[in-house]
């Protein structure tokens, strides 16, 4: 099972990450959402880790939501779901730079994506 036809690799990641810091105008959304994720996994703001996470979803798919109904509460629940299905497995992400992915990564975070995947394909539209 694979989600794209890029393959993950240190070597891609990092060409990938110095075209993103030169041509991302982004940038500080995404910074910003990733603080969020991390505060709310803490419990330190009054916003849930699902929501934190529509606001790096949304930054990232900004055509993709363009297109479609903003966040509902099903889709949140949708969310929440997968995050705790997963819960153990992105904890020990969170552990590691994305540069030390192994090939042997890719077996359990397939799944993972597919997941998420699943959840936008039923998105109403």
């Amino acid at each position: 099972m694979t989600t794209t036809n890029h393959a993950v690799t240190p070597a891609n990641m990092k060409a990938a990450r110095k075209a993103y810091q030169e041509w991302e105008p982004r940038d500080v959304f995404y910074r910003t959402a990733t603080v969020l994720v991390g505060l709310a996994l803490r419990n330190e703001i009054p916003i849930t880790l699902a929501e934190s996470l529509a606001v790096l979803l949304q930054t990232w798919n900004k055509n993709f939501y363009r297109f479609h109904k903003e966040f509902n509460s099903a889709h949140f629940e949708e969310i929440t779901s997968v995050l705790q299905s997963y819960q153990t497995l992105l904890a020990k992400c969170r552990e590691r730079c994305i540069e030390e992915l192994r090939p042997d990564d890719e077996e359990r975070l397939l799944p993972l994506f597919a997941a998420f995947e699943r959840g936008h394909s039923r998105m109403p539209g």
